[in-house]
């Protein structure tokens, strides 16, 4: 009992700091709690980790028991176990009498102590060590969204503080949210060229971590090669699996609308290309931070600018 009340807070508290420190928002973002990435992380292991804390407790009650346990056993007397003689008394019998345990034999012996500490500091670096383990799994993942390039521009369609405001924005909805909202600008006219735009698509979309949860806005200037009128500025590709999570909430309506709005030629000319990406990214972001805010809303056009504003400040983006 001892034993446990030392070794077990101290490991529990060990633990449960190096979680806490495993699972700081990288890049110096300081977040409330655990993000979404992380919480999932967690979730997907939480049977292994409870049989595997479980497991150490079992051992550590046990080791506990076992060298905590008095020995009211024979002593061990040369090479066997003899029980203690009375001194020989004058009517020439030898008479046994009973052995007296004192105090000090019902201590445990000095290897037995070891062991059980051995066995209990085992059991207890096991559970920190599985805590832990978890902890850095849900860390890497974090990292991996940091690691991921979110917005390419080939074309020089932003200005570099565009640039860097939206890298940040799309990291946070991801680390938020759990889904991917990518910036694609390429060089200008290769969606023209089917089989050079698909060679093209092949590493980017891998640096990009381009999955079927993914939605992505692709920005190009393009016109039509026989009149040579301007065609609209995006093209928004949503994920297999995006849309089956939120069918019928995340439309393509939505997304045609989204894509006729911000990219129509007359707004390009007005606003610049770099703020007509702007106001589609943002809007999107807003309508993914939407989409896990209220779960039975629908999506069919795009968000009021303040609306727009209203979300991304309540969820710090």
């Amino acid at each position: 009992g001892g034993w446990l009340k030392i070794f077990f807070p101290l490991a529990t508290s060990a633990a449960t700091a190096r979680v806490r420190r495993r699972t700081q928002a990288p890049l110096g973002l300081r977040m409330q709690g655990p993000s979404p990435v992380a919480l999932q992380a967690l979730r997907r292991r939480r049977p292994l980790a409870l049989a595997l804390v479980a497991l150490a407790v079992g051992v550590v009650l046990l080791a506990g028991r076992a060298f905590t346990q008095p020995s009211t056993g024979p002593r061990l007397s040369g090479r066997a176990f003899e029980p203690a003689r009375a001194p020989h008394s004058g009517d020439g019998g030898d008479e046994e009498m009973p052995q007296r345990t004192s105090a000090a034999e019902t201590r445990p012996t000095s290897r037995h102590r070891l062991y059980g500490v051995g066995v209990l500091s085992s059991a207890v670096a096991a559970a920190a060590a599985a805590l832990g383990g978890f902890a850095s799994k849900a860390s890497a993942d974090e990292e991996q969204v940091a690691a991921s390039l979110v917005l390419v521009d080939e074309s020089g369609l932003l200005a570099p503080s565009t640039r860097t405001t939206l890298t940040s924005l799309l990291q946070r909805v991801e680390r938020d949210t759990g889904l991917k909202l990518r910036v694609l600008c390429p060089k200008q006219g290769i969606q023209m060229r089917r089989e050079e735009w698909k060679e093209y698509l092949r590493p980017i979309s891998k640096s990009m971590g381009v999955d079927p949860n993914s939605l992505v806005i692709v920005a190009e200037q393009r016109a039509q090669l026989k009149t040579g009128r301007m065609l609209g500025l995006f093209t928004l590709n949503p994920g297999i699996k995006l849309q089956e999570r939120y069918q019928y909430r995340l439309t393509n309506d939505l997304l045609v609308r989204e894509s006729n709005t911000y990219g129509d030629p007359r707004y390009v000319d007005a606003n610049g290309t770099d703020q007509a990406v702007q106001e589609v990214t943002r809007n999107l972001a807003a309508v993914l931070y939407g989409l896990q805010d209220d779960p039975i809303r629908r999506f069919a056009g795009p968000l009021d600018p303040e609306e727009v504003r209203a979300i991304l400040e309540k969820h710090g983006a």
